[in-house]
């Protein structure tokens, strides 16, 4: 048997091994990302998925991370025909990120805030990924624009983070730790 064949058997069973690990995370830790060609990746659309996670202490505990068929993480506090306040808020992981369930956001908290405080139900219509810059936001408004109604939202809030600027830029990106 030829070098070359010997080498091409002795790879197979890291191939095969490869595989089952792909497809065992892609069933039991299914990413919840997708590549986009304007964006370089975005939230999936219609996701849907229980993940465990643990707490400082490591105590173990359930995360629902679903989206709608935009890629929203969507949260209301009362009968979803009866709309009051509508709040669309635009964001990086701290509006997307798979760390808390859509009901135990930080914006989900703030709709549960204004629901006892003025008796308003409120839905909270929340996107943006993990990573993403100001101008990533913005382009993803420009899209999600085609596919939502605005005239609906009362209420925008742009969520800031403090990295959100050097995400803007990939020689500063490049320069940081992480």
């Amino acid at each position: 048997m030829s070098l070359k064949k010997k080498i091409v058997f002795s790879l197979i069973p890291l191939f095969v091994l490869i595989a089952i690990i792909e497809i065992g995370l892609h069933i039991f830790k299914p990413n919840f990302i997708k590549s986009d060609k304007l964006l370089g990746w975005k939230l999936k659309d219609n996701f849907n998925f229980t993940y465990k996670r643990q707490n400082s202490i490591g105590e173990e505990y359930s995360v629902n991370f679903s989206t709608d068929e935009i890629g929203m993480r969507r949260f209301y506090t009362g009968n979803v025909n009866e709309k009051k306040l509508n709040i669309l808020v635009i964001g990086d992981s701290f509006t997307s990120d798979p760390n808390a369930s859509n009901d135990q956001m930080w914006y989900s908290h703030i709709a549960k805030s204004i629901k006892k405080n003025y008796k308003i139900d409120v839905n909270v219509f929340a996107i943006g990924a993990g990573g993403y810059g100001s101008l990533q936001q913005l382009l993803l408004l420009r899209e999600i624009k085609k596919r939502f109604e605005f005239e609906k939202i009362d209420l925008v809030i742009f969520q800031f983070c403090n990295n959100d600027i050097h995400n803007n830029y990939l020689s500063i990106e490049k320069k940081e730790y992480n």
